[in-house]
């Protein structure tokens, strides 16, 4: 993907993948780390390759996020607040 605009990645992401970006991994395992932790390793496998998050764990769909990543995770957020 080569728009690094996140307003414009957050509109291009489908259901599965916003929800799995707002999904965190368990705090007692992962640490303090910026993470996502989508429900399948499909959805997880497409936000890595849109630069939203490093591969940390290959036996799950938990992954750190990139700098992008936690900016579309704040549109994410804040389009929730907003309804």
């Amino acid at each position: 993907m080569t728009d690094r605009d996140p307003q414009t990645v957050a509109r291009g992401l489908t259901k599965a993948q916003r929800e799995g970006l707002l999904r965190k991994p368990c705090p007692s395992w992962w640490g303090a780390k910026p993470g996502a932790f989508p429900s399948s390793r499909n959805t997880a496998r497409c936000l890595i390759e849109k630069g939203l998050g490093v591969r940390m764990l290959a036996t799950t769909s938990a992954f750190e996020l990139t700098e992008l990543g936690l900016a579309v995770r704040a549109v994410l957020q804040r389009q929730e607040k907003q309804g």
